[in-house]
């Protein structure tokens, strides 16, 4: 159910597909981040450059995943990603994963910005109503963004219900 190329703007950035060309070292040492260690699960895998790329293949290879790199328009640069895996196309919902990795750009409502766009897009495209999320309860600057970009603390069937390690978050579009 994959578009060919996925191209999403908004204000300052652009969306698109990851592709292994994205690989780069400068993503790779996102990983080394002790803020990223900590809130993204999959940094403990990405130890090499052929790990990331191989990271990033079967994200753009699956069928129920779209995962997309966050450009800045004026410069060009890689700064983040915005994935949203698995994507339940019957049942209308995507479960959100989104990465600032540049750390210039943490606290400047690049979250806000993206998911809007990105959701919006979702929604034109798929028909996807509900975005769901989970964070942990002590990321209050990711609970935060979330609730910017309107999410809401709510229950969903599609989490994990860690109640003690992560709260779950929905955004109804």
């Amino acid at each position: 159910m994959k578009n060919s190329q996925i191209i999403i703007k908004t204000e300052r950035f652009v969306l698109k597909e990851l592709r292994v060309k994205d690989a780069s070292y400068r993503y790779l040492n996102w990983f080394e981040n002790i803020d990223i260690k900590t809130n993204i699960l999959t940094s403990s895998k990405m130890k090499t450059l052929e790990d990331l790329k191989l990271y990033i293949s079967d994200k753009y290879n699956a069928n129920n995943i779209i995962f997309l790199g966050i450009f800045c328009i004026n410069t060009g640069f890689h700064i983040g990603n915005i994935k949203y895996e698995p994507i339940d196309f019957k049942n209308k919902y995507a479960i959100l994963g989104i990465l600032i990795g540049d750390e210039s750009y943490r606290g400047k409502k690049v979250g806000v910005e993206v998911i809007k766009a990105s959701g919006a897009w979702l929604n034109e495209s798929y028909g996807i109503s509900k975005i769901v999320l989970e964070v942990s309860p002590i990321n209050i600057r990711a609970i935060n963004a979330y609730k910017s970009a309107g999410f809401i603390m709510e229950e969903s069937e599609y989490t994990f219900k860690d109640s003690e390690k992560s709260l779950t978050m929905v955004c109804h579009i």
